[in-house]
C-alpha cells in the first residue's frame, strides 16, 4: 500500500493547477485567433521569456504586457499573416475612428505611408523636424574616451593631448515653432520618390488631426518662424489648415493631393503602414547609388575586391530578389484585451 505524504499531495495539486493553467492559456489564445490558416503557431510568452535563448533577442523585451499569442499564415494569390497577442491584464478599448479619416486621404500613388492613433506631441514635433526640415533623427554622440599617449599623434585624433575634454558640450540648437504644434487624435506620414534627370528627391507630408479646430494663424506663424530659424527665410514648405486638419509638406502637389481626398473615410486602426515596392524600388536603388558613389574606392569596380555597399548593393540586391512583391501593408487593431495585426504581401507575376 502506498501512503501519500503531505509534500506529494501538494506537488500533485501544483502539477494539476499548472496543467489547467497551461490548457487555459492555450484555449484562450486559440479561441481569440479564430479559424486557422495554412500554417499556425501558438506561443506562451510568459514561459518563453524565462528561456535565456529567447531573452537574447531584444524585441521580446518590448512586449512585457502580452502573455500569449498566435500567428496564422495564409497562402494564396497574396500572402497574409494574421497575428493576435493577448494582454496579461485587459485595458480599455480606444476609439480608432480618427485614423480612418486619415487613411482615406492616402494618395493612390503614394509610395509609403504610416498612420498612428493618438501620438505624443513630442513625437509629432520630432517627425516634423526630420521629414519636413531634414533634421537628423538623433542627437550627436559625444565621445567620452580619454586620449592616450602615442608617438606621432595625428591632430584631431584621440592621441591629440591638446584637445580639452573637460568642457561642457554646447547646448543643442533650438528651432522655434514646434512648441505650439501639438499632436491631436491621429497622425499620418506620406512619402514618395521624385526623380529628375540627375537626382532623386523625396516628397514628404505629415497630417495631424486635432480634437478641435486648429488656430490657423498661430500654426502658420509657428512654421514661418521655424523656417527662418532653420534656413533664414520662409516659403520653402507648404502648410494647409482646414478645421481639424493640419497638412504640412515639402511638396505643394502632395499636400494638395491629400487635401483633395478628405471625406473618403477608411476603417479606423491603432496603427497602419504601407509600402508600394513596385513603385518605389527603382527610385530607392537610384538614390542610394548616387549617395554611395563617392565612397566607392577608385578602380574597385574594375576587378578590385571590396565590401559591397550596404544600401545600394546589399539592400538593393534583396529588393531585386523580391521583384515579385507589389506592395506590403500592416494593420493593427487594439481592443484593450488583445492586439490584432494583419500583414499582407501582394505579389505580381
Amino acid at each position: 500500500m502506498l501512503i501519500a505524504t503531505r509534500e506529494d499531495l501538494i506537488a500533485g495539486a501544483l502539477t494539476r493547477a499548472a496543467s489547467v493553467a497551461s490548457e487555459k492559456w492555450f484555449a484562450d489564445t486559440v479561441t481569440a485567433a479564430g479559424s486557422a490558416g495554412d500554417v499556425r503557431m501558438v506561443y506562451h510568452l510568459d514561459r518563453l521569456r524565462r528561456d535565456p535563448h529567447f531573452r537574447s533577442y531584444w524585441v521580446q523585451g518590448m512586449i512585457p504586457e502580452f502573455s500569449s499569442g498566435a500567428a496564422d499564415l495564409e497562402l494564396g494569390g497574396e500572402v497574409r499573416e494574421r497575428r493576435v497577442l493577448l494582454r496579461s491584464s485587459a485595458g480599455g478599448a480606444a476609439d480608432e475612428s480618427p485614423t480612418g479619416a486619415l487613411l482615406g486621404a492616402v494618395p493612390e500613388d503614394a509610395g509609403f505611408y504610416r498612420v498612428w492613433l493618438r501620438p505624443s506631441a513630442e513625437a509629432a514635433r520630432r517627425l516634423i523636424e526630420e521629414k519636413i526640415f531634414g533634421a537628423g533623427s538623433g542627437a550627436m554622440v559625444r565621445g567620452t574616451a580619454a586620449p592616450v599617449v602615442s608617438e606621432g599623434g595625428v591632430a584631431g585624433s584621440e592621441a591629440n593631448l591638446e584637445t580639452r575634454i573637460d568642457e561642457a558640450a554646447p547646448p543643442a540648437e533650438e528651432h522655434a515653432g514646434f512648441r505650439g504644434v501639438g499632436a491631436g487624435e491621429a497622425m499620418m506620414e506620406v512619402e514618395s520618390t521624385r526623380a529628375s534627370d540627375v537626382f532623386v528627391g523625396v516628397d514628404s507630408a505629415l497630417v495631424l488631426l486635432a480634437a478641435s479646430n486648429w488656430d490657423a494663424a498661430a500654426v502658420r506663424s509657428a512654421f514661418e518662424d521655424a523656417e527662418k530659424s532653420w534656413w533664414g527665410a520662409s516659403g520653402r514648405i507648404t502648410v494647409a489648415v482646414d478645421g481639424r486638419w493640419l497638412v504640412v509638406g515639402n511638396s505643394a502637389g502632395l499636400v494638395n493631393s491629400i487635401l483633395s481626398r478628405r471625406g473618403r473615410n477608411g476603417t479606423g486602426v491603432s496603427y497602419a503602414a504601407g509600402w508600394r515596392h513596385s513603385r518605389e524600388f527603382s527610385g530607392f536603388e537610384r538614390m542610394t547609388r548616387l549617395i554611395d558613389f563617392p565612397q566607392i574606392p577608385p578602380g574597385s569596380d574594375d576587378g578590385g575586391a571590396r565590401e559591397p555597399m550596404f544600401f545600394s548593393e546589399n539592400l538593393a540586391s534583396l529588393g531585386r530578389a523580391l521583384s515579385r512583391l507589389e506592395s506590403a501593408e500592416v494593420v493593427a487593431h487594439d481592443s484593450g484585451s488583445m492586439l490584432r495585426e494583419t500583414v499582407v504581401y501582394r505579389m505580381g507575376r
